[in-house]
């Protein structure tokens, strides 16, 4: 069985975004759109006040090329080594 998904907001994850190596290409609406330059990764991260719904972290983890463990531990803070090649 697969852990449940944190709750947590956009800033977390752009939090998470930046310390992976992704820059923000631009933002459209209330939508940033982040490149990691080394693979060309795309994401787009809501912005908004309000806890991310649980779908849209999903399809934001596996943009971000994640397991839910791995976002999990990034978002405790845990260091990890995972290089942009």
């Amino acid at each position: 069985m697969k852990p449940k998904l944190p709750v947590c907001t956009s800033r977390k994850v752009e939090r998470i975004l930046r310390g992976l190596g992704f820059v923000e290409d631009r933002q459209k609406g209330s939508h940033r759109i982040f490149i990691q330059p080394a693979t060309r990764r795309r994401v787009v991260l809501p912005i908004h006040n309000d806890d991310l719904k649980p779908g849209i972290l999903h399809q934001t983890i596996k943009d971000m090329g994640l397991t839910r463990d791995e976002f999990h531990s990034l978002l405790l803070g845990k260091a990890r080594d995972r290089r942009a090649a």
